[in-house]
């Protein structure tokens, strides 16, 4: 089957510019966003990369010596891999297809899915999955974020039967083992989120074998000073973690997750630490907002049920899930 030759041509771009980064990501950097901004379709997306332009005029911002620490210890096929599968499948091809369907279907499509696993009956889901991703696919979903409960390595399978989507895979450090680690490595549309007591043993491991991976941190109200306080952003930059990924716990309180993002959008803005911080759920919506124009996040638990229902996508199948749940009057601005 012949490449796509869009892809092709932005591949060759961004190999370019992500060698011409080594010696200068700040300029490098900015040139993306400027790329960026001026391929935006929309209004959202163009505030969204302004916004961007605006904190990179910081020329302090640790996020610059975040990139050089990046690019000189991530292996840089691998890199590339992943940035064009969350990029131009995710970003590009993904967000064109979702609004397509939006418009024709009528309801809401999220940009990605988060999955609650349960890693060791997961074999026996496995066709389940399959389906579940392939009615994602033809909705143009291109996201997803794992959440195994125990066994980790029994998803990677998954990552593997769909190059087109990008995976990141939230599991506790003490799982990713040097098996665990070659194996994720050859997958290059996948990146490990090890949290936990082990993480950083995990991320040293990761990192010596030149991976891309972030650092994952469950929160409850417990939790939300701490993060508030900025220590789970100096661990994770003690880890080499580009990117500190926060999971609200289902349990966790709506003021303390309110807490929690206030002080990402502030780490943000200041740029302190060498890792980026990101509210998964917010964040998410944050996200989808810009490529749909208009929020929406699913969590689907073990058994492929929405969150708070007993509605199963394994059973209705992931259209007839969204169609009765997420109606475009309901969740469009």
């Amino acid at each position: 089957m012949a490449r796509d030759i869009s892809r092709v041509l932005i591949e060759t771009v961004v190999r370019k510019m992500l060698r011409e980064a080594k010696d200068s990501p700040e300029r490098s950097i900015r040139n993306l966003v400027d790329m960026a901004l001026y391929f935006s379709d929309g209004r959202i997306q163009r505030n969204f990369f302004t916004v961007a332009q605006e904190m990179l005029r910081n020329e302090r911002s640790a996020y610059y010596p975040l990139l050089r620490d990046v690019l000189a210890n991530v292996d840089e096929d691998r890199l590339l891999d992943f940035g064009m599968v969350m990029g131009y499948q995710g970003f590009v091809r993904g967000s064109k297809a979702i609004r397509a369907a939006e418009a024709e279907r009528g309801y809401s499509i999220p940009w990605f899915l988060t999955l609650r696993i349960d890693g060791g009956t997961y074999p026996q889901q496995e066709a389940a999955y399959r389906k579940l991703l392939e009615e994602g696919q033809a909705l143009g979903i291109r996201g997803y974020l794992l959440l195994p409960a125990g066994r980790p390595e029994a998803l990677l399978s998954l990552a593997e039967a769909f190059p087109n989507s990008f995976f990141v895979v939230a599991c506790d450090g003490g799982f990713v083992t040097e098996g665990l680690a070659e194996e994720a490595d050859r997958i290059h549309n996948l990146v490990l989120a090890p949290y936990g007591e082990q993480a950083e043993e995990a991320c040293a491991l990761l990192r010596k074998k030149r991976s891309l991976y972030v650092l994952a941190a469950f929160y409850g109200a417990a939790e939300a000073e701490d993060i508030a306080g900025g220590e789970v952003y100096s661990r994770a930059e003690n880890c080499h973690a580009p990117l500190t990924l926060l999971l609200p716990e289902a349990a966790c309180p709506e003021e303390a997750q309110r807490k929690v993002y206030g002080s990402v959008v502030s780490e943000r803005q200041r740029q302190a630490y060498r890792t980026i911080p990101w509210e998964a759920v917010r964040d998410g919506e944050l996200v989808d907002g810009v490529l749909s124009g208009g929020p929406c996040a699913v969590t689907l638990d073990s058994q492929g049920a929405l969150a708070g229902t007993e509605e199963s996508a394994f059973t209705l199948g992931l259209p007839a899930l969204l169609k009765r749940n997420f109606p475009l009057s309901t969740v469009k601005k």
